[in-house]
């Protein structure tokens, strides 16, 4: 698909598979089950060059992502993971103001590629 406006060319997700030269991209979303949170899962699951590693919450561990948020019914199986996995290329934080940096202070990580 070919935006005019911007003149830039999106490809689909099986198009982005089979389109040679693209890495996909390994995501962890941390303070997944807020708004923020929805909004960026539900951006990355149509994005064509990213794959949603987990979804980090602690109070919904284990629960479907769609249980949460219902704008996703049908779009994911993932559940949310009290855990963190390494084997990611972003960390994305959607956490409140201030806890940011508490989470990285507190949890400390080798990425170097973190967006809050």
């Amino acid at each position: 698909m070919y935006n005019y406006l911007t003149h830039k060319k999106y490809y689909s997700p099986s198009q982005a598979q089979s389109t040679s030269g693209f890495k996909r991209i390994k995501a962890g979303i941390i303070g997944g089950a807020g708004y923020t949170g929805g909004e960026l899962i539900r951006l990355l699951l149509n994005h064509p060059f990213v794959d949603i590693s987990f979804v980090n919450s602690k109070s919904n561990a284990g629960k479907l992502i769609s249980n949460v948020h219902t704008d996703l019914i049908g779009e994911t199986n993932l559940t949310f993971s009290a855990d963190l996995n390494d084997e990611i290329d972003v960390l994305l934080l959607c956490l409140g103001h201030g806890d940011a940096k508490k989470f990285l202070d507190e949890k400390g990580t080798a990425l170097r590629k973190i967006f809050n």
